[in-house]
């Protein structure tokens, strides 16, 4: 289980993985959190936001793209524009929700984190299946969104 240890021989080795597995659950933690903040951003419609944590050369698959990769933030900056181009007046809040999340570290500066995501905009709900796939370039650096892949459901 995460943060618990099992007993070592040696009381140095047993710290070390409580602290190991500390650090995990902290890392899993970060990952879900910097997930919902992107799609907070998304939901509120603040690229500024969003692309401060995806690399420039973010790349994805998804029903917009119609199976083709899509790499850079042209993309996707042209559907901010399109939100940002809509009256106020007639927007309704969005909200997206991750529902059963799972995150997988692939090591200490790279992770997958998978999920359904949910999402209720103008009195309707959609669903998608969305992978992520984060990355820092050292373990005291902040997380950065590379890659994802959205399937609607």
């Amino acid at each position: 289980a995460q943060g618990s240890t099992t007993r070592a021989d040696d009381g140095g080795r047993e710290v070390a993985l409580e602290i190991a597995c500390t650090a995990m659950a902290m890392s899993e933690k970060e990952l879900l959190a910097a997930t919902q903040k992107l799609l907070d951003a998304i939901g509120a419609g603040n690229y500024a936001s969003y692309s401060s944590m995806c690399a420039a050369d973010c790349t994805s698959f998804e029903p917009e793209t119609q199976g083709h990769l899509v790499a850079g933030a042209a993309f996707h900056k042209h559907f901010f524009d399109l939100d940002a181009a809509t009256p106020s007046s007639s927007k309704l809040p969005t909200q997206n929700i991750m529902a059963s999340p799972h995150v997988r570290l692939l090591g200490d500066n790279a992770a997958v984190v998978s999920y359904v995501r949910i999402t209720q905009r103008d009195g309707q709900v959609s669903t998608a299946q969305e992978t992520r796939v984060w990355h820092r370039a050292a373990p005291s650096a902040p997380w950065q969104h590379v890659h994802f892949h959205r399937s609607s459901l």
